[in-house]
């Protein structure tokens, strides 16, 4: 027999699996897991080991409606945890389509340097949850080229990045891919 002294470890934890809306709807809030932290206890050299705990394999397909369940963490051997599942919600609603003129800004540009972009401002056109329809700003979704990748490009054309962490903003359009710069 081996006895080894037990241990505890703060994780977050992890969702483990596949999240598919139905047609026509779009995830409108950020996935909740409560707790988002567990404690897991067990030997050092296992919990060493361990970065984050993740749920047990789950899937939620053809989503139309929110959904709140509890899902089990998967077990490692050895190890017990604070608590043995977590809830689980998932916020789906229809959405739409909307229409906005946002700036293209320039990113990683020394300050005594100006550099302008032809078109200064792009239209894109991308799918919001209904509920956020009116409270998009131009906050949510950034339209960038970086400095330091103009340096090492000599056509005079830069590709457009365009970024959105908002999760109730999906399917991001331009009409314009590139942009033209002094």
């Amino acid at each position: 027999l081996v006895y080894e002294q037990l241990a505890k470890k703060k994780l977050p934890v992890k969702f483990n699996g596949i999240i598919e809306t139905a047609q026509q709807y779009i995830l409108s809030e950020d996935i909740l897991i409560e707790p988002d932290t567990i404690i897991a206890y067990g030997p050092k050299r296992l919990l060493d080991q361990l970065k984050f705990v993740k749920t047990n394999w789950t899937e939620f397909k053809e989503l139309n409606q929110t959904i709140e369940t509890s899902i089990l963490l998967q077990r490692i051997e050895g190890v017990r945890y604070s608590t043995d599942d977590v809830k689980f919600s998932v916020f789906s609603e229809m959405f739409t389509e909307k229409e906005l003129v946002f700036p293209v800004k320039v990113i990683n540009c020394p300050d005594n340097l100006i550099v302008r972009t032809f078109p200064s401002q792009v239209k894109l056109k991308f799918n919001v949850a209904l509920s956020h329809f009116k409270s998009i700003s131009l906050n949510e979704i950034t339209v960038e080229v970086d400095y330091q990748h103009l340096l090492k490009n000599d056509e005079g054309k830069q590709k457009l990045k365009i970024l959105s962490k908002a999760s109730y903003i999906s399917n991001i359009r331009s009409d314009f891919e590139e942009v033209e710069y002094v």
